[in-house]
């Protein structure tokens, strides 16, 4: 349909196209004939006039390679397959048209529509991806200007789920000479001089860990096993590059042996060599002298009253309104199919009958849309029931319930699971607060089947095809190490300190960083958590206010079986969410977050 005026010539690219088109349709005879479906399948053979054209060693991400194949020169009629190599099988890479040689490379002149998600090409089981390009594929996908010279980018949305923000995995492949200087560094591996922050030199971030291990009344795995998951983000930013030409080091493990957290806060304050502390105690009293010295703190945030109003302090999730009523165990009481329920708490902890009298509010609340009710309360028992629970459960026998939600730690709930099933209880379904530990569930067997609990990030049994799990679970198993909810929990803080400095550019502070991240509305560790806004989330919610709260209630609950756990949502959207601007009930939707 093309139409020339008087004097009107075809540019070379138009005249190329037009032979393509002319090849295709029109025969030998001049008849016009059916044109050959343009094929996806890769050529019979990879034998060219020219050799692959391999990209530059120092324009592609460690062990990542893109490749012409058969070779390509400026200018050729090349048909062909872009090969893209090293990736993680079942990994998505792009694989992005640019124009330009490796010299004026511009990711201005790349076609990046690529990384919205439209053509994502799936690694294969070896790692490779690849595109034939047949000679019309080759015009439109270089926008009809290839014979001046293109490139191709292979790339990855990150781990954050967001192209270019910087942590993307790169190749580049241009058809032109080769390059006379290296690829410029993305922003966040540039190095820049910092001078007077504590914990930084040319080298090396460096951070103080402070948690429980000696004298921890619940026996399990706290301070070690939080420190896992933060060396092993460690690990994976360090193997990328790290940070600003520096590795993140853990450099001080401190044990607070249960009631020492504010004299460990005290000697970090005062020794001043670390950037930042990570910590996961059970009794924080030193998260306000750290907050009040200017240095962040990233925490296991199971202290609503510690975590309130200080704005220097990061949480695996949000300051917390722990009176406020919550849909999530309504709602498993009404997928459990229970009408009577229990709600129990210690009565030597403050924060535990807190919960306790939140979860009877909430199923008042919520009674009539659940058609369940509250039969039993006690928020009174001694801190890990030392002398049992079998008069409360036969009190709750005569009581009918059915349902038991606890504000209690997890070997009292295996107390209960078992005083339960002595008398004849063992189909009443439990609401776990903390039991979600592996190990522990498996050991029990069947003794919690039917249970419930939520953690308090997207479930390792979640299938949401999401990079930073999937980067955590791979460097856990790089590392030798169990992947646990305190790991998890400290590689969610980790990238906190992470994003905080990244986002604060090369010449950072304390201050910076704390201000940087302070300034996210979205944070969601990649996927991993719900969206927090930290611009004003320090500041506890109030019931029926969503104005310091999350824009979205959601709850990721597992079910437990066997021994392990599945979750009660699809696999693919773990996360059951409501409109967090009324408190109406109504059925949650599924969702996931991040890229």
């Amino acid at each position: 349909n093309l139409v020339l005026g008087a004097g009107e010539t075809m540019d070379d690219g138009t005249m190329l196209g037009m032979s393509f088109f002319v090849d295709g349709v029109i025969g030998s005879t001049g008849a016009e004939e059916v044109a050959a479906p343009a094929t996806t399948a890769a050529p019979t053979t990879t034998v060219g006039p020219l050799p692959d054209t391999i990209g530059a060693a120092d324009w592609a991400a460690s062990g990542v390679e893109v490749r012409y194949t058969p070779g390509k020169a400026v200018g050729d009629p090349w048909t062909g397959t872009v090969v893209s190599s090293g990736w993680s099988p079942g990994e998505a890479v792009y694989l992005v048209p640019c124009l330009g040689s490796y010299d004026d490379f511009d990711l201005a002149q790349c076609d990046t529509e690529g990384l919205d998600g439209t053509r994502p090409m799936i690694a294969d089981v070896d790692g490779i991806v690849s595109n034939y390009l047949d000679a019309v594929s080759v015009n439109f996908f270089w926008n009809g200007k290839w014979y001046s010279g293109n490139c191709v980018l292979a790339s990855t949305y990150g781990p954050d789920g967001t192209p270019g923000t910087g942590d993307e995995i790169e190749a580049v492949v241009c058809d032109g000479p080769a390059p006379t200087t290296p690829r410029p560094l993305p922003p966040r591996f540039t190095f820049e001089p910092v001078e007077g922050v504590p914990g930084v030199d040319d080298d090396q971030i460096a951070f103080a860990v402070i948690g429980i291990r000696t004298n921890n009344p619940l026996g399990t795995c706290i301070l070690d096993c939080y420190l896992h998951g933060v060396e092993a983000y460690f690990a994976f930013r360090n193997a990328e590059g790290g940070l600003f030409g520096r590795e993140l080091r853990v450099s001080e493990v401190l044990d607070d042996e249960l009631f020492s957290n504010q004299i460990r806060a005290l000697e970090v304050i005062s020794a001043d060599n670390v950037f930042g502390v990570f910590n996961a105690t059970l009794i924080a009293s030193g998260w306000g002298d750290l907050n009040d010295s200017g240095i962040p703190n990233f925490v296991w945030n199971i202290h609503a009253t510690e975590s309130a109003n200080r704005t220097n302090l990061f949480g695996h999730f949000a300051s917390m309104c722990a009176t406020c009523t919550q849909r999530g165990v309504p709602y498993t009481v009404k997928i459990a199919g229970a009408t009577k329920v229990a709600s129990l708490g210690y009565g030597v902890s403050e924060n535990s009958k807190v919960c306790a009298q939140s979860v009877a509010d909430s199923i008042d609340l919520y009674s009539a849309d659940i058609g369940a009710e509250m039969a039993y309360f006690n928020d009174s028992l001694g801190y890990g029931l030392p002398n049992g629970i079998a008069p409360e459960v036969t009190q709750m026998k005569e009581l009918g319930v059915d349902f038991i939600s606890t504000c209690m730690d997890l070997n009292a709930m295996k107390t209960m699971a078992q005083e339960l099933a002595r008398q004849g209880m063992g189909d009443v379904v439990l609401y776990h607060p903390n039991t979600y530990n592996h190990p522990f569930v498996a050991e029990a067997g069947d003794l919690f089947d039917g249970d419930f609990v939520t953690p308090q990030f997207m479930p390792f049994e979640a299938d949401a095809d999401n990079a930073m799990q999937t980067a955590f679970t791979d460097t856990m198993a790089e590392l030798g190490r169990e992947l646990s909810e305190l790991a998890m929990v400290g590689w969610i803080n980790a990238d906190e300190a992470y994003t905080a400095i990244l986002s604060a550019g090369p010449v950072f502070d304390r201050q910076s960083a704390i201000d940087a991240l302070n300034s996210q509305t979205d944070y969601d560790a990649g996927g991993l958590i719900v969206p927090v806004d930290w611009s004003r989330q320090h500041v506890p919610p109030v019931e029926g206010d969503a104005a310091n709260d999350y824009a979205l209630e959601c709850f990721a609950p597992v079910r437990m079986s066997g021994g392990a756990f599945e979750t009660v949502a699809d696999p693919a959207t773990p996360w059951l969410c409501w409109d967090n601007t009324t408190l109406d009930w109504a059925e949650p939707t599924q969702t996931v977050f991040g890229g």
